[in-house]
């Protein structure tokens, strides 16, 4: 960083660390380009610095949240683990493509 804003816009110092980035952009546009694409994330992390407080619930709580909705964790867990069943256009029942490999 010294050294840029050593070398300023005209080998002299003019206008420093700004000089520098200004007379690297005219002269190499791709480098600048790159060199932009690393710093931007770290000046939108230090802008945003926000704390934000998460909770997370439990198992025990969520299964007690989703029984209160009216949710069965037991019929839930069936209908994740049965394979879908897939219907042509002409509504004739095709094997799905899961229990076709399972039988190979």
């Amino acid at each position: 960083m010294m050294a840029a804003e050593l070398e300023g816009m005209n080998q002299h110092g003019k206008d420093k660390l700004v000089g520098f980035l200004r007379h690297v952009a005219r002269e190499d546009l791709r480098g600048f380009v790159m060199l932009l694409g690393r710093v931007l994330p770290l000046q939108v992390q230090t802008q945003t610095d926000m704390k934000v407080e998460v909770t997370y619930r439990s198992v025990a709580e969520v299964r007690q949240e989703l029984a209160s909705r009216g949710i069965d964790m037991d019929v839930m867990a069936r209908i994740m683990h049965e394979p879908a069943k897939v219907v042509d256009h002409e509504n004739i029942e095709m094997v799905d493509a899961d229990d076709e490999n399972q039988t190979e």
